[in-house]
């Protein structure tokens, strides 16, 4: 059996993915982007921050 790869053992190495979904209620589409705007600024405030990405779908009516 492999031993598992270990790339760093202290806490600023240390990284974490999210991946979160939504489904948007028609109508309310302008506030949800306000909030995400929000959400994405406060976290950049935080240190070692890496960014924020959103997929959005091709078609937004589906």
């Amino acid at each position: 059996m492999l031993d598992p790869l270990v790339v760093g053992t202290d806490e600023a190495t240390h990284q974490v993915t999210a991946i979160i979904s939504h489904l948007i209620r028609t109508g309310r589409e302008q506030g949800y982007e306000e909030w995400l705007h929000g959400i994405a600024t406060a976290a950049h405030q935080f240190q070692g921050h890496l960014g924020v990405n959103v997929i959005r779908p091709c078609n937004p009516a589906s």
